[in-house]
Parts: C-alpha cells; structure tokens; sequence
C-alpha cells in the first residue's frame, strides 16, 4: 500500500507534468518534442488532468500523423472497380460484349447494324470504409484541436491566435483538401454525425476484415493511432513494470522535469504581467521588467547557464536559475573582468518528501560554495518537498552542535509565500567572509489546484531577488586618508595582493559600497590609484584623477599642488583638463585657508 509520500510525490509529478504540456507548447515547441514521449509505465487517469492530457496526446501524436501515417495512404490509397454494363453511342469507351449487342439489335433493328452497343467497363471510387474512415480521423483530429483552441483564445485572445494548435488545424484543412479525400468528407460528417447507417467502430471492423495478413498497410496504422489517440495517458512515477504505453516525461529525470517547471511557470508569469521583454528558446534566456516606478529595473533570467567563476583550477558553476541585471556594471582591466554586479542565484531541488524542515546538508554546502566561487551574494534553494517537524529531543548533558537544530518552522503551511529560513555567516565569528552573503530555504511545492498559491510563491521570489539587486551602486572614488604619524608606528604595511606600501604618506583606506558596505582597503595613492584595476575600481573612467590629502600647513599645501601637475603631466593640456587642473587647485587651497581659519581674511575667496 503506498505512503503518504508517495502519493504526494505522485500528485506532483503529474502536476508538473501537465502543466509543463502546456506551458511549453506556449512557449517553447521544440521543448516539448525533446521532453514527451512514448513510455512504458502505469497510468493514473485523473481527471483533473484530463485537459492536459488531451493537449499533449494532440501535439505527441501530429508528427506520426502527417508525416508517416498519410503519406503512405495518399501513395497507395484503396478503391473498388466494380464491372458494370453500360449502354454506349459509337465509338465505344468501354469493352463491347457483342452477343448482348446483336441479341438486342435483333429486338428493335432486325437486319440493320447496330447504332448502339453493350460494353463491360471498371468505374473506380475511393469511397471505401478505409477512407471514409481516414477522413473522418482527420475531421475528429481538427475538431478536437479546434476545441482546445477556443478555450485557450476564451482565456487569452492573443496567446490563443499564437498557440501551435493552430498549426494542427491547418495541417488538418490541407490534407482533406486532397481530392479523393475531399470527395468523401460529406459522408465521413454524417458518420461523425451520427446521421448514417454507418458508424466509426464499423468502419474499423470492416478496415481490420480487409487487411491483407503479413502487409504492412498504413491503413493498419492509422487503426494503432486511433488507438492512441483515445487510450494514451499521462504516465505516473512509480517503480513498477508495466507493460501499457504512456505519454509522458522521462521520471528518471524528475529533477530536470521540476527546474523546468519553475522556468516555465516563471516565464508565464511574467507574460501574464506583461513584465516580459523578450524570449529567447535557444538560449534558455528571458529578458524582463520588475519594480514599480522608479524602482523597476530590468533582468535576464537565465536557465541552466554557466555564469563566471574567481578561482583558479576550480569546477564551473552552473545554477538551474540565475537573475542578474540586463546590463551589468563591470570593472575591467583591459579584457580581464574585475568586478561585475551580482546576481541572485536559485537551485532547484526535487528531493523526496522529508520528515525534516532543515535542508540536506551537502545542497546547502554546495550553494555556499557556488556562491563564494563566482563572488555572487545571494541565492535561494528551491525544494518540491520540505516538511516542517519539531525540534529533537536533546538530553540537558548532551552537547549539540547549533547547526544541527531544526528550524522553527514546525506550524509553516504546506504552501507559504516566504522562505522556510535563512543560512546567513554568524557576524562576529564569521571573520574571512561576506557579512552579506545569504542562502534562503524555500518550498515551492507542485500540487494539483494550488496554482494561484504557487504563483504567489513566485512573485514573492521574485520580490526577494529584486529587492537584493536594485539597489546600484556606481563604482566613485571614496578614499580617506590615515593619518601618516600612526601609520609609521607599524611596519609591514601591504594591500590585499600582497605588494608592500612604502610611502606611508599616500595611504588611504577605499571604501567599495558598490560591492559592500563591509567591503575597504588599503591602497596607496601613488601606487594603487588610478593605476590598478584590481584595486581602484574608477580606472578608465572619465575625468577620474586620484585624490587630494587636504592640506594643514604650507608644506602640505605645496606639496599636493605638486602631486595635482605631476598627474597632469608634461605634454600640452587640453582646455577640458586645465579647467580640472583649476578647480582641483582651487578646492585644494580654499580647504587650507578653512583649516588653517583664515578663510574668512583672504578677499579672493568672498
């Protein structure tokens, strides 16, 4: 007798197999041909599944139809030609039978030649039971597709005028506009119709009684995908032998089959909301909007993409979901990428049901990994089935390690429109890493008349990603200088690469917001500014010169005039970057005569 997790593993890989029919036909044909096939499995007729299952058996079914099935029909289509007498003028078409002719001839024109002659003739017609059966397969296919149709344009008239069934229709309307099969198409309606003597399980008995045995006719193949068309249903997950063919997903690759899932039912979402730009099928790639007014800010969802990696000699990363901004800022150094805005990360995992709400511990290390190799900030872990369960029992006496202890989610609803927890660093311990680094836990769970929550799930989601993304911070020169007597009480001053700072005159600390508030470091202005990439982030940009120590005594003052000439150089300036020159003196010397008070006596500055 099956579990409660088996069922409801069970419902969910239906679920998202239905869902996943129509979501790919909507947005991504070829998909759905590499996802859908003919299985052996066990079946499980729902029928809350029963529209799904009626629009996959369509589109799975086509290829074979059109392509295999008809052509062979139309190459070698059946006919009778039966013999019939006939009576004819001279000359004569048909073959003269000239004993019926003089035996008549003797009745009405005794001894006068004949002016009329009796002939045997074959009249060949199509309409046999195999074609009126072909044609009335074709007007069955095309009013079942166009019932579908009208549903799909009641629901969204625009999607519904690009829906591929439309394809399906029109094939259907081109092979009946055959001549032998147009012909028949009034008494294969009437069969349809229930109007004739005639009715589709007699024509199939009387297609099987004129088979030929040990022919391979495609009349015998047409019957096989009726049989199809009327028997087929999705298949169910289970590790059963069955003998029965089912239309359905491969369920040793359920994993996929849910990321798929989630990047549909994201990619659906956004249309409806009139959020998505652009859609590439190829690529795996969609370019939207989210935010509203000054807050809206557009992203590129990527699915199963590898996205850059910092580390040398390290296995690539590759998430099953990656938000990022559509245009990144980046800091380069020649060709080489320094720096680049972050992302937000999700990994989709369809593990089996579990009594315990903390994620697996190796998925959990795995995304912390990912994130400190590729430099991104946040991600989010996407689970099918995560249960919440009481913390365990511990013994007073008994040390636990923290980590190991459930988290409060014990009363969460099965389906909650916020993460189950977070794995955020412990900030005072958390010494060597990001402070900002954050894994959030979420359940996102594929269950049969729960769309709308799921749905909800996922716009909350996206909340989440848009709210660690939109704000954006341009890389600026925000330097502060030490004071240089404390710094020559220490020795063995170097930047974050190692190379020793010499003059300790020129060291500043450079706070970096556009990667974190937490993130500084030492640099020296005539080493490090305006100089390196790695660790000046302005470099290359326009007008960016290193900056000015304010001055407080004379000495100072000089000496930082001297420093301002020597980056504009010896060659001749342009009109652009003397007036840069000027304002850097003028700001530089307005700051002395502040600091040294006598700002207010010099007349030049009133």
């Amino acid at each position: 007798m099956a579990s409660i997790d088996e069922f409801l593993e069970r419902d969910a890989f239906l679920m998202m197999q239905g869902r996943l029919i129509e979501l790919m036909l909507r947005h991504d044909m070829p998909r759905f041909d590499k996802t859908f096939d003919e299985r052996l499995a066990d079946g499980l007729d729902d029928p809350r599944l029963q529209q799904y299952r009626e629009l996959a058996v369509l589109f799975f079914l086509r290829d074979e139809l059109f392509n295999a099935i008809l052509p062979k029909i139309k190459r070698r289509l059946s006919f009778v030609a039966p013999r019939e007498m006939r009576t004819e003028q001279l000359p004569a078409r048909g073959r003269i039978d000239w004993s019926r002719t003089m035996a008549l001839n003797m009745q009405t024109l005794p001894g006068e030649p004949p002016l009329q002659v009796q002939t045997r003739q074959r009249r060949r017609h199509f309409a046999t039971p195999e074609n009126v059966l072909t044609v009335a397969t074709l007007l069955e296919y095309q009013a079942a597709a166009q019932h579908i149709l009208d549903s799909e344009v009641a629901h969204d008239y625009a999607q519904g005028l690009r829906h591929p069934l439309n394809e399906i229709i029109d094939a259907c309307v081109r092979e009946l506009a055959f001549p032998q099969f147009a012909s028949l198409m009034g008494e294969a309606t009437m069969v349809l119709e229930q109007r004739s003597e005639q009715s589709l399980a007699n024509l199939e008995v009387q297609v099987v009684a004129n088979l030929l045995p040990g022919r391979n006719s495609a009349y015998n193949d047409l019957l096989i995908w009726r049989k199809k068309l009327a028997s087929l249903n999705l298949l169910e997950r289970q590790n059963i032998a069955a003998s029965q063919p089912m239309l359905g997903a491969d369920p040793d690759q359920a994993d996929f089959l849910y990321q798929y899932w989630l990047f549909y039912e994201l990619l659906d979402l956004l249309q409806r909301r009139t959020c998505l730009t652009s859609w590439d099928a190829a690529e795996a790639t969609a370019l939207f909007v989210w935010g509203n007014g000054e807050n809206q800010r557009q992203y590129i969802l990527r699915h199963d993409r590898t996205i850059r990696h910092h580390w040398q000699n390290a296995p690539g990363v590759r998430p099953d979901l990656y938000i990022s901004h559509a245009v990144r800022q980046e800091v380069r150094d020649g060709t080489k990428l320094i720096w680049h805005e972050p992302g937000f990360v999700l990994d989709a995992k369809y593990y089996k049901p579990r009594d315990s709400s903390r994620a697996p511990a190796s998925t959990v290390k795995r995304m912390i990994a990912d994130l400190r190799l590729t430099g991104e900030r946040q991600g989010a872990l996407l689970f099918a089935f995560q249960r919440g369960a009481s913390a365990p029992k511990i013994l007073a006496n008994q040390p636990i390690d923290p980590g190991e202890y459930e988290p409060d989610t014990t009363n969460a609803p099965l389906l909650m429109n916020k993460p189950l927890y977070r794995v955020t660093p412990d900030g005072p311990a958390a010494q060597r890493g990001a402070p900002d680094e954050m894994v959030a836990v979420w359940r996102v769970w594929p269950r049969l008349g729960n769309e709308s929550a799921t749905e909800q799930t996922l716009i909350t989601l996206l909340d989440e990603a848009h709210a660690a993304l939109r704000e954006r911070i341009e890389p600026r020169c925000h330097g502060i200088f030490l004071d240089a007597l404390s710094v020559r009480e220490r020795n063995g001053l170097a930047d974050r690469y190692g190379l020793v700072l010499d003059n300790k005159d020129d060291l500043l600390i450079c706070p970096k917001p556009h990667i974190g508030l937490w993130r500084t470091d030492l640099v020296s202005r005539t080493q490090h500014c305006c100089r390196d990439a790695r660790v000046c982030h302005i470099v290359g940009q326009t007008q960016a010169r290193p900056p000015v120590r304010p001055p407080r005594s004379a000495e100072d003052l000089l000496r930082e005039l001297q420093h301002i000439f020597e980056q504009a150089g010896d060659g001749e300036l342009d009109s652009e970057a003397i007036n840069t020159i000027a304002q850097q003196v003028e700001g530089l010397t307005r700051r002395f005569a502040e600091i040294a008070g006598a700002y207010k006596r010099i007349d030049v500055y009133y």
